[in-house]
């Protein structure tokens, strides 16, 4: 760190105080990071103008200045293919939200700066080693690059952590551009992003934050926009880590990888990728819409768990098509095993928490909890001998407490945490003290995993220092209830790639601190494609020597066919 052991300096690379949207909002997080400050900006001295838009002839000339050296480097067949895909992206598929130019030169006022102008060596750029020097003068903590190409030599150790470079693909599977178009035109579920420190090693850097948010395969902008703004807060959350003494990863070894390297898309490749473009909206259109029901067994969830055993799963859905059961969660009151669920209307577009006596041959469904807003994923848990509850009421903007006094009677103790849109809020005491696990309606519901901890129910609940702890559409979202065998928590959660509530992931949580979380997928469990209920699960939770779960098929009906076409009318767009 800095003279101040305390302050972190950095420096950006880019061309001015003109960034793209989400790239300003990297820098905005970075200013919200008490002890975090901008100490220099290194501008490229080739392309400074280029920090404001241009237009008309000046574009022109661009371009044309981009194909002669495209022709004399690469080849005519790579230079059709760069302004196919210039002409495509620009006219057809357009500039979305995260790629608007905004101006900081408000936040930045102040900041010194260098310009720079770097030798080309093939593919890679090199700073002067008096440019080095001078940006060495700075004592910068680490630079975050915006800026330049293919950067190499001494520049990479001129910051004490290095240059951090994002790579919005996952670079196991894709290297080269552009980014977010090849997982759509591979047909892949999930698009992921890097951040890493980089090395010499091209596309071999040591990786910060690592990140795999859903392909969005209607709009290949869409699907930009979701991973540049996804991404925005790790270069802040790598520097809270540092701050915290958590980021001992900065030490870990390059990443490897084999990936193809793509490039720019021929135009018979964009006349492919358009054609599944239009395959997928209309699977889209053609799946329907989810239909739920409960499942009950008496195995273990660990036999649920297990690959080697298939647990014999009794299914009861709701008689009517006008609505579905889901998010189950057992409790023993008064020597009866209940069922608590989540009851869903089509019509309303919106659930209760409702209940069975399991126990009873003959039973009815009760209301347990009505509110005039949406209620669902009913978590059931004891504290010293009482019952709790933390139903999802993310439309009150709230996470509550509730006691469980008798089935249908659920007395409010307090708010836990207060505006917030939580949804599947998960509280579970570990190693001596609660955390709370969630996601937001409002910040990726299926990708971002927020935490809280308190050192009683009661609270005071305080959030993670470095939320979300997670991003990953693949294990984040909570899926029911946690468990602990040998002294490890087990955590299920929702894989949501394919489709919303497609399986369940079992992660072993492997650091659990106020400042430090990582987990582990260990296990999945996957519906039996062959089943009645083969499209998915997403809940699963244990009690009174029954495990639940819950599991879905696509229906159609007239209630989820209107709100399938208001969903592909938001989506349509390249």
């Amino acid at each position: 760190m800095s003279e101040d052991s305390s302050t972190l300096d950095f420096g950006i690379m880019c061309t001015g105080t003109t960034f793209d949207h989400w790239q300003a909002e990297c820098v905005r997080h970075l200013l919200d990071v008490e002890n975090v400050r901008p100490r220099l900006l290194v501008v490229d001295e080739r392309r400074v103008n280029d920090a404001t838009p241009e237009s008309g002839l000046g574009r022109v000339a661009e371009m044309a200045r981009s194909v002669v050296e495209t022709v004399e480097s690469e080849g005519a067949r790579e230079t059709v293919n760069k302004v196919t895909w210039r002409l495509y992206k620009h006219h057809v598929a357009g500039d979305g939200e995260s790629r608007k130019p905004v101006d900081l030169s408000a936040e930045l006022d102040g900041v010194e700066r260098i310009h720079c102008d770097v030798r080309e060596e093939g593919y890679a750029e090199y700073f002067s080693a008096s440019d080095v020097d001078r940006i060495r003068s700075f004592d910068l903590d680490f630079v975050l690059r915006f800026a330049f190409g293919i950067i190499k030599g001494e520049i990479l150790d001129a910051s004490r952590y290095g240059v951090w470079s994002f790579h919005h693909g996952d670079e196991q599977k894709y290297r080269g551009l552009p980014p977010c178009f090849w997982e759509i035109y591979e047909d892949d579920s999930v698009t992921g992003a890097v951040l890493q420190r980089l090395t010499e090693r091209l596309d071999g850097g040591v990786i910060l934050r690592r990140g795999y948010f859903p392909t969005v395969p209607f709009s290949w902008s869409t699907n930009l926009d979701r991973t540049l703004s996804g991404t925005s807060r790790w270069p802040a959350q790598v520097a809270t880590d540092i701050l915290n003494g958590e980021a001992g990863y900065l030490e870990q070894p390059p990443s490897k990888t084999d990936a193809p390297v793509y490039r720019s898309p021929s135009p018979s490749q964009i006349l492919r990728f358009d054609a599944r473009r239009a395959a997928a909206m209309l699977r889209e259109v053609a799946r329907g819409y989810e239909k739920w029901s409960i499942g009950v067994s008496d195995a273990s969830v660990r036999d649920f768990v297990d690959d080697e055993r298939s647990p014999t799963v009794q299914w009861y859905s709701s008689p009517t098509d006008t609505e579905f059961v889901a998010d189950p969660f057992p409790a023993a009151i008064d020597g009866d095993t209940f069922v608590f669920f989540e009851k869903y209307s089509y019509e309303d577009d919106s659930g209760n928490i409702s209940y069975l006596n399991y126990d009873d041959p003959d039973p009815t469904v009760g209301t347990a909890l009505d509110r005039p807003y949406h209620l669902s994923y009913p978590y059931l848990f004891r504290h010293e001998g009482d019952l709790y509850a933390t139903p999802e009421m993310h439309e009150a903007n709230e996470i509550a407490l509730y006691r469980v006094e008798s089935p249908d009677e659920w007395e409010r103790e307090r708010t836990l945490i207060p505006d917030v849109a939580g949804v599947d809020p998960t509280p579970v005491r570990h190693d001596g003290r609660w955390w709370l696990f969630f996601t937001k309606r409002d910040d990726m519901v299926n990708t971002n995993l927020y935490l809280w901890h308190a050192p009683e129910l009661t609270g005071p609940w305080r959030p993670h220092a470095n939320n979300p702890v997670k991003t990953d559409v693949r294990a984040a979202r909570p899926a029911g209830t946690p468990w602990v065998t040998d002294g490890d928590l087990y955590r299920p959660t929702q894989d949501c790639a394919e489709w919303y509530g497609h399986r369940i992931v079992v992660n072993r949580v492997t650091e659990l601190t106020p400042t430090a979380f990582s987990e582990e997928a260990v296990a999945d469990i996957a519906p039996n494609e062959d089943g009645p209920l083969s499209a998915g699960r997403h809940t699963i939770s244990s009690g009174g020597g029954l495990t639940l779960l819950d599991g879905h098929r696509f229906v159609w009906n007239a209630y989820n066919l209107r709100r399938t076409a208001d969903q592909i009318a938001r989506n349509l767009g390249p």
